[in-house]
């Protein structure tokens, strides 16, 4: 693990002197809150412990320095029995400091997760176990859930116990730079849309988890785990002498077995499969549809497997191998225990070297993101592909002196293979969109900037034609250095009419359609989704906020019901930079109410009288009409999910308790014997 210079110690000591700060010597056992105003918070003794049933909440902005005293030799913990509760934002991080002593005078730092700890957008250095779960007093193990963190230069980022009841950590949309072990220990693990860079170990002793969508590059080794694991939809690339992916066989149980769907390239060892010759079977894992083109063997069988014959036979059905030889397939396996292999006909098709028409990025796949490297890569040129066509087949192709941000070369944008990329190349993306000629698909992040619906503030009714602005950034949150979009957009067919979804870009800051900016939109009515695609093609980012286009639907003229919810949800968001880069980006669904009787009219001047406080709800809601009578309150969720929280009759004032419902934007709907109303809320 790296260590500090004695001089950027000594000025986050003198910045940390310069404001409030406040010494933490006690053990915390009533709720509490740190706020940025107290901080930074400095925790001055051997252990600083949560007792159990107490939250300790820690505020956007709040920096926590563990033992920042230099020449001693001390250790520093910080131990939730009870609650954990530290979520930053994308603007401003909660900061943990570790006491890593650059003198070498064996200063630790953990933070050690007995009860449950909830982690959002903060960054961890510097810690030698930034956080631990840890078994509590009755065998089991703290639960930990992390999200849009970074964690930087600890020796261990993530680690877990063994224990009879064990816990649970969830990690999602992280980022994990030089550690001597990224995660480790233990099992029950989910880690999705996150990524491990320069680790030593990124992924260490681990079993019965789920890694998904994640990325690896840079590392030693990737994975070392024991079976049962799953493992999909990630990428693997110059992972160094130490192996990619290393099971070792303890025998299978309920959780899956599978590495799918995944991606290596430019590693050393693909996947080695290793057991104890004592077991008498083992189930080996389901490797099918990954990429897989290692340096030296894409999978290795472990010599310590002695008896070959309980074992079950090595499925490698459907992977593209970067070979059309079976032979040399064959030779890419090192199978020294000699366990019977099965390997499936060699599909040319997912050989890298083809071009596929339309698949701009080489994903497999040819749908909106493809747009994108057209795009970015606009105006460049290479060798014509000889005997090109926009048929969907395998074409040999010249590489181009020049890669994709995802390591693909250039060649792949220059869709029509004329030697050049540029408008025409939109064309195979047009004609060829949804085919498809492998199974993996490359991994995506949560957080940064956000791309929302600016849906009608009134009603709408039957038969209206609506247009929604789709906004990205905001006044306050400007949307930096944006070059291109893919997203789809989720809506429900039975509230609108059929083929009547349109996309329009005139109010686009992001630029002008068919100037310099390339679109592309398709709509799925019969899946509920339409696909899209924006992108500039000047190499030339964009910072800004506010519509990047209007969605426009027609609201069916068959519906019944009187009050009718309708929602829209983002996914498969995908945002880049000039070069390719991807950039951190959510999406935020948003609902607007459908009145299917306007005669009758939900706003009308009494029922507008309704007053509700606070908003944002936390633990009661109060509604207020001065000549009206409640008879229903509920929820209901921006995917249309309904809870009612209260029946009865009840004039005037009505307080409800308001407890177990996730943060996040509902619709309150509140039905008076005079009238209804439907309006936003926000739970926190």
């Amino acid at each position: 693990m790296k260590k500090i210079s004695f001089t950027l110690l000594l000025c986050l000591l003198l910045t940390g002197l310069s404001h409030a700060q406040t010494i933490i010597k006690q053990h915390i056992s009533s709720n509490t809150t740190w706020t940025a105003a107290g901080s930074p918070y400095i925790i001055d003794t051997t252990s600083i412990q949560v007792d159990a049933g107490v939250t300790l909440t820690i505020d956007p902005g709040v920096e926590i320095q563990f033992n920042f005293i230099l020449g001693s030799n001390r250790q520093s913990f910080l131990k939730v029995f009870g609650n954990l509760v530290a979520v930053g934002n994308a603007t401003d991080s909660i900061k943990i400091y570790g006491a890593i002593d650059p003198v070498g005078t064996n200063q630790v730092s953990d933070l050690e997760v007995y009860g449950y700890a909830q982690i959002e957008y903060a960054y961890i250095t510097w810690m030698q176990v930034a956080i631990n779960s840890e078994v509590n007093s009755i065998g089991g193990a703290g639960d930990v859930d992390v999200k849009h963190c970074t964690f930087y230069d600890n020796e261990f980022g993530i680690s877990g116990q063994t224990a009879p009841n064990i816990g649970t950590v969830t990690v999602d949309s992280c980022l994990f730079v030089e550690h001597d072990r990224a995660i480790s220990e233990s099992e029950n693990f989910t880690i999705t849309h996150s990524e491990f860079r320069d680790n030593l170990r990124a992924i260490q002793t681990i079993a019965s988890s789920t890694i998904e969508h994640c990325q690896f590059f840079d590392n030693f080794s990737a994975i070392t785990s024991r079976l049962p694991m799953k493992v999909t939809d990630c990428e693997f690339r110059r992972n160094g002498t130490g192996y990619t992916i290393y099971m070792g066989s303890y025998g299978a149980t309920t959780h899956p077995n599978d590495i799918s769907h995944n991606q290596f390239h430019d590693n050393n060892i693909g996947i080695y499969l290793s057991a104890t010759s004592a077991l008498t079977s083992i189930v080996l894992p389901n490797i099918h549809y990954n990429e897989i083109c290692s340096d030296v063997a894409n999978i290795r069988t472990s010599p310590a497997i002695q008896n070959p014959a309980p074992f079950s036979p090595i499925n490698l059905s459907d992977n593209c191998w970067c070979e059309l030889d079976t032979i040399a397939v064959r030779n890419s396996i090192d199978n020294p225990a000699n366990l019977s292999v099965h390997i499936s006909k060699i599909d040319s098709s997912c050989v890298p070297h083809t071009v596929f028409p339309g698949d701009a990025n080489h994903d497999q796949v040819c749908n909106n993101a493809d747009l994108l490297p057209i795009g970015i890569h606009f105006n460049q040129t290479g060798p014509a592909r000889p005997n090109a066509s926009l048929t969907w087949v395998a074409q040999p192709a010249p590489d181009w002196a020049g890669t994709q941000a995802n390591g693909f070369n250039v060649k792949h944008a220059d869709c029509d293979g004329d030697s050049t990329v540029s408008w025409s190349d939109t064309v195979a993306v047009n004609l060829n969109y949804g085919q498809t000629h492998n199974s993996w698909r490359p991994s995506g992040s949560g957080g940064g900037m956000t791309v929302r619906f600016e849906m009608p503030t009134t009603n709408v009714g039957v038969g209206d034609t609506v247009s929604i602005p789709i906004t990205l950034g905001t006044f306050d949150t400007l949307a930096v250095g944006v070059y291109g979009l893919a997203f789809t957009i989720n809506y429900d067919m039975t509230l609108i009419d059929s083929a009547s979804v349109r996309v329009s870009y005139a109010n686009s800051w992001l630029g002008s359609k068919d100037v310099d900016m390339l679109t592309i939109h398709k709509d799925f009515y019969n899946q509920s989704k339409v696909e899209m695609a924006l992108v500039r093609n000047d190499q030339m980012s964009r910072t800004g906020y506010g519509t990047i286009a209007d969605l426009i639907v027609v609201i069916d003229d068959d519906l019944t019901k009187r009050l009718i919810p309708f929602t829209l949800s983002f996914s498969d968001l995908i945002a880049v930079d000039s070069v390719g880069e991807y950039l951190d980006i959510t999406g935020e669904p948003g609902a607007f109410d459908i009145d299917t009787d306007p005669q009758t009219g939900l706003l009308d001047a009494s029922t507008s009288a309704l007053s509700f406080y606070p908003n944002p709800i936390q633990n009661q809601l109060i509604l207020e009409h001065p000549q009206h009578t409640f008879e229903s309150v509920a929820l209901i969720s921006m995917i249309g999910q309904k809870v009612k929280l209260w029946e009865g009759n009840q004039r005037g004032k009505l307080e409800i308790a308001l407890e177990g419902f996730a943060a996040g934007i509902y619709l309150l709907e509140v039905g008076m014997k005079e009238g209804r109303r439907v309006v936003k809320v926000e739970v926190r």
